[in-house]
């Protein structure tokens, strides 16, 4: 079993190396992120493709509910509503 301390490093590297991997993507044109997406889901299971495109509905969900808010000030909300 791992220690509380190599787990938090695994965690922190984990974390670094999905920064670099977004960070990357986000400088490509649409059409590259278009091959690339596709590149990276070609290695996954169809399950685990269920999966995530069960939490990307949810996301989005989330998404709409914060941009629907009504009081957004400086990244804070002060007040919502969800009609």
């Amino acid at each position: 079993m791992k220690s509380l301390r190599q787990r938090i490093n695994d965690h922190h590297k984990t974390f670094t190396s999905n920064v670099k991997t977004d960070v990357l993507f986000k400088k490509l044109d649409l059409d590259s992120q278009w091959h690339a997406m596709n590149d990276i889901l070609s290695l996954l299971s169809e399950s685990q493709k269920v999966q995530i495109r069960k939490k990307l509905r949810k996301y989005k969900k989330e998404s709409n509910a914060w941009s629907s808010s009504k009081y957004l000030y400086g990244g804070f909300v002060l007040a919502y509503s969800f009609e």
